[in-house]
């Protein structure tokens, strides 16, 4: 590479262009003529491509494990659907139909060995929200964990919140504050381990607190993602049709 640069230094955009393949034959011929005698604009368009390499691996794993959550919901509701009694199957049936592989809600559960805390990861689950997701939002809520016992809220302003999760050891309480006319939610906790079965639960109105509860018990060591149905406050006109 030469010492001596002659010919006049590319704009970024145009060295951006050619690293992106836009440019047309002549100009490529120019930009390559001028980074053989550049070691300044050569080194800057190896910077460019491996920033570009960096930006396209991390789309594709991020589309990778977006798929592999909707596919976890989609194969995990089929499953859920042919364990569960007959009136849980109803519920589930009309999940699938309806809202296919996504959910009203949902937080990520990681139950540890026993003497461990559990933990409530809220992040990173955006993918499988249905379009009217009740609870979009959950958040953890480090003012109200005491020992053991992690908290999430979907928040509303200036309202109890809609709906908490609170896991101790290996046991979660699912709460969503309504009305005791609408429909109790579903609480489905979908196991990473294909080997286990999804667990169901249909939330019972508690007239002590005014809201839905479901308490699942003795959850077996492992990584969930703990989802709500799409839509508990499901519309009257619409289930009659």
């Amino acid at each position: 590479m030469a010492d001596e640069v002659l010919s006049p230094h590319p704009a970024w955009r145009e060295i951006d262009d050619y690293c992106a393949g836009r440019l047309l034959a002549f100009e490529v011929a120019s930009v390559e003529e001028h980074m053989f005698e550049c070691k300044r604009c050569s080194d800057l368009t190896k910077q460019i491509r491996f920033a570009s390499q960096v930006v396209d691996g991390w789309t594709a794993v991020s589309h990778g494990y977006a798929h592999g959550l909707q596919r976890r919901i989609a194969e995990g509701l089929s499953r859920a659907e042919s364990l569960a009694p007959a009136l849980l199957r109803s519920r589930l049936s009309d999940w699938r139909a309806r809202w296919s592989d996504t959910v009203g809600g949902a937080v990520r559960l990681i139950v540890r060995t026993p003497g461990k805390t559990s933990e409530l990861v809220t992040s990173g689950l955006e993918a499988i929200l249905s379009p009217a997701a009740p609870f979009p939002v959950f958040e953890l809520v480090p003012t109200r964990t005491r020992g053991e016992t992690t908290v999430a809220e979907s928040p509303v302003k200036g309202i109890l919140p809609k709906a908490s999760i609170a896991v101790t050891g290996n046991r979660i309480v699912v709460v969503v504050r309504s009305t005791p006319e609408e429909s109790p939610p579903l609480i489905v906790l979908f196991p990473q381990n294909s080997d286990q079965a999804p667990l169901v639960q249909a939330a019972e109105w508690s007239n002590e607190s005014a809201s839905w509860k479901a308490r699942i018990t003795g959850i077996p060591t492992g990584d969930y993602i703990v989802a709500l149905s799409p839509s508990p406050f499901e519309d009257k006109s619409t289930q009659d049709v």
